[in-house]
């Protein structure tokens, strides 16, 4: 078992080196992290104003609409997957091949929407931006900016940016035959 460790140890520091060393992916790590820092920060922000702010106003009613039209998003995108895995899952039992149409998932939600999985993130992280962005007004209108929203606001923006441009990505093939 110890000569196997070792060979693999060996295997990973050989591949690391051929790919540029270990700092080489650095830029990539940055990138995912201010991306997952910025999809995180409307959740920070939304618990701080709740914390401050329990009285029910319209600021308080329009964020909870945001946060719950982020949790319907986030559901769309979970029944997309579920019903994809499940369907492609049953079609292979049956012996449907991988390639061709016959894994093309049309019934259920995907008979409302082509990309229920991307249309039901895209519509929770842009909530979710709304969301801060509203805290951040009330703030502003309530004369009690917190030092700190312009920074989350920055955060939440690169956060929302960033998901819908790499499901553009995503989705940008899928149409096209």
């Amino acid at each position: 078992n110890i000569e196997k460790f070792r060979e693999m140890k060996e295997r990973i520091e050989q591949r690391t080196k051929s790919r540029g060393g270990r700092f080489a992916r650095t830029p990539f790590i940055l990138s995912c992290a201010l991306l997952y820092g910025g999809l995180v920060a409307p959740m920070l922000m939304t618990t701080k104003y709740y914390a401050e702010n329990p009285v029910a106003s319209f600021w308080n009613y329009a964020i909870k609409l945001c946060i719950g039209t982020t949790w319907a998003g986030f559901l769309i995108a979970a029944v997309g997957d579920i019903t994809k895995s499940w369907v492609k899952a049953s079609r292979r039992r049956a012996g449907v091949s991988e390639a061709g149409a016959g894994m093309l998932v049309t019934g259920g939600i995907f008979s409302i929407l082509r990309h229920p999985n991307y249309t039901g993130e895209v519509l929770a992280w842009t909530a979710s931006f709304a969301a801060s962005i509203l805290v951040v007004g009330e703030w502003a209108v309530s004369g009690s900016p917190n030092r700190v929203s312009g920074y989350f606001l920055t955060l939440c923006g690169v956060g929302v940016a960033g998901i819908n441009f790499i499901f553009s990505q995503a989705t940008g093939s899928l149409g096209r035959g």
